[in-house]
């Protein structure tokens, strides 16, 4: 199953930082892992006010021979809300 995820993307200009949200789709069959990444809270609260009250989450894809890490919007939570089956089933033992 695919779910859409908002990944964040910060793109470096000399000493100015463009942060912009990338819409990207996820096999839930990769995902192993979700965490809460406060600190990139901290960082784009202080890069730009208006991320306050913003909650992101490291999202670790396994693609067969590696493992890729993403920045996504959304608290871990809500993201493993989306990863649920339509048939209740969980991505993790809970």
């Amino acid at each position: 199953m695919l779910i859409q995820i908002s990944m964040l993307h910060v793109e470096r200009n000399n000493y100015r930082r463009n942060v912009s949200f990338k819409d990207i789709y996820i096999n839930t069959n990769s995902i192993v892992s979700v965490l809460d990444h406060e600190g990139m809270s901290e960082y784009l609260i202080n890069e730009n006010p208006e991320y306050l009250g913003y909650k992101f989450s490291l999202i670790k894809i396994d693609n067969g021979d590696h493992a890729e890490e993403i920045i996504a919007l959304g608290d871990p939570e809500t993201i493993l809300h989306n990863v649920i089956a339509p048939d209740g089933k969980h991505l993790l033992n809970e």
